[in-house]
Order: C-alpha cells, then structure tokens, then sequence
C-alpha cells in the first residue's frame, strides 16, 4: 500500500507536465509526487490497483486508498494545494457528467495548449 498521494500525467504532452509540475510546487503535502504515466513504474502501480488500461487521456491520481480518474482525481489534487489554488475544490459539487465532459474537452485539445 502506498503512503504518497501520485500524479500520474501524460509525459510527453507540454500541458500535462506543467500542470503536474504546478501541482508538485503548490502542494501543501510534502508526500505528493508525480510520474509520467509512460514510465514503467507508473504501469506497475496502476496494475497493482487492477487498472490495466492506461489511457493517456486520463489523468490519474493514485492516493492510498483509491485511484481518481478525470476531473475527480483534478479535484482531488486541487484538496492538496495551498490556497487559493485548493478552493478550486469546490467545484466538485458540480455533477460529474458535466466536470468529466470539460476535462474531456480539455484532454482532447491539451496539445494545443503548449
């Protein structure tokens, strides 16, 4: 079992690894880490949580006691920021359905976001 809260973020994507690398240099947690999902050790903890399809669309955040995909795991990464970046948190009253499609969009365009 893991102690460490994980990012794992598409590596080769410029977006994807700024934002991982926000996350790690506003956290307020000093047990929050993040791993390009292409690394190996990445697919051995997603494997070890019974994830074997990894999607590069999907963000994942592994903490020890669930792995959150989509804009869950975006919200949940958000509860480990220093505010006011945390307060962004809130947004998770907002109907999943809704939150997942935005993130969707995102994740299709975040190529474009470089």
């Amino acid at each position: 079992m893991i102690n460490n809260y994980i990012i794992l973020y598409d590596g080769k994507c410029k977006f994807c690894t700024a934002a991982a690398q926000f996350a790690l240099a506003h956290s307020s947690s000093t047990t929050l880490e993040i791993i390009a999902v292409q690394e190996s050790s990445a697919r051995v903890l997603l494997r070890t949580r019974a994830i074997q399809f990894v999607d590069l669309n999907t963000i994942y955040f592994v903490t020890p006691t669930a792995v959150l995909v989509k804009s869950n795991a975006i919200f949940a990464i958000c509860a480990q920021l220093k505010a006011p970046y945390k307060w962004l948190r809130m947004l998770v009253i907002l109907p999943t359905w809704l939150t997942d499609r935005v993130y969707d969009f995102i994740a299709r365009n975040r190529y474009r976001l470089n």
